[in-house]
């Protein structure tokens, strides 16, 4: 099997504004590409306890040549003590959407290729009338 060219990495923290401030930071290092947020609630043993917790995930798409660099800044930004940081690779995927994560995680200081653009989805065509008497 080869080496898979991209990843995701996710973790969570405690609230939208923890996550939406990670986020951002993550994106503007251009360390990932897309950084998907939602809720979810965890179970999970802290220090010899069973606890509960509101929290929020943050799923990174990015290149795999970022992957240390990325769970270095989620580290070094992260307000848990022992914070959730696990690398799912993407083995597959629409290339287009594989090229814009390669395009996006290009450092600012690197020369940019172009933006890509994609088309909006088709819209429905109404039945001809050709041939209809109104």
């Amino acid at each position: 099997m080869s080496k898979a060219q991209f990843v995701t990495v996710t973790t969570t923290l405690a609230n939208t504004t923890q996550a939406s401030r990670l986020g951002r930071n993550i994106l503007k290092a251009h360390l990932a590409a897309c950084v998907q947020c939602w809720p979810i609630q965890s179970l999970y043993r802290w220090q010899g306890k069973i606890e509960t917790a509101r929290e929020i995930v943050l799923a990174c798409k990015t290149r795999a040549g970022l992957t240390s660099a990325l769970k270095a800044f989620i580290r070094s930004h992260h307000p848990y003590e022992v914070p959730e940081i696990i690398v799912a690779c993407i083995h597959s995927g629409l290339p287009a959407y594989l090229t814009w994560i390669a395009a996006e995680t290009v450092p600012s200081t690197a020369p940019r290729q172009p933006r890509l653009t994609f088309p909006p989805p088709p819209t429905k065509k109404s039945p001809s009338r050709k041939g209809r008497k109104a």
